[in-house]
């Protein structure tokens, strides 16, 4: 864990509450974008954002410094994220439904992710996931955009590194889908 992270968090723990600011300057960005890229909405990913960092300072001592404290944040921005879900109702149906919806046809995903040097299929991309069910938006942006491996994305989630892994060809294959006149 880097040095000054360690610090900061000590530091709060320890009754500094300036310290925590050090925290926020160095996160806010990531978990505002990651609930502006879940929510298109930019005043939601504000306030989803504020309570994050309200939870995570009232929570601080629950830190376990043997993981890392950018999934532990982003386990608490998720669990704000489910919360949001559920009060805006978004996506009513099942999970069943979605798969009948879009799951139809299968086809090999590995080439979305090889291709993404292109400007212009990047666009392309960055439009497609933002377009995914959120059930698999998320998965996505965690994996492309915050670069979280498989095990990170599930402790965020709270969800079996099989689902993870499930979700996460799902998606790619919806991608490809939506990708295919671009490949």
């Amino acid at each position: 864990m880097e040095e000054n992270l360690k610090n900061w968090i000590m530091g709060v723990i320890q009754g500094d509450k300036s310290q925590f600011r050090f925290l926020v300057l160095e996160f806010e960005k990531k978990i505002f974008y990651y609930f502006l890229r879940m929510t298109k909405d930019y005043e939601e990913a504000k306030d989803l954002t504020q309570n994050t960092f309200l939870r995570a300072f009232n929570y601080i001592r629950s830190y376990n410094f043997d993981y890392s404290f950018q999934s532990w944040l982003y386990s608490i921005a998720h669990n704000q994220l489910k919360d949001w879900w559920l009060k805006k109702k978004k996506d009513s149906f099942s999970i069943e439904e979605m798969e009948e919806k879009y799951f139809f046809k299968f086809s090999s995903d590995e080439e979305v992710i090889q291709t993404l040097s292109d400007k212009n299929l990047n666009e392309k991309v960055r439009e497609a996931v933002s377009a995914l069910p959120d059930l698999y938006r998320e998965i996505m942006l965690l994996l492309l955009v915050e670069n979280q491996s498989y095990d990170e994305i599930a402790s965020v989630t709270e969800l079996p590194l099989n689902t993870v892994k499930i979700r996460i060809h799902r998606a790619r294959k919806l991608l490809r889908k939506a990708l295919e006149k671009w490949l």
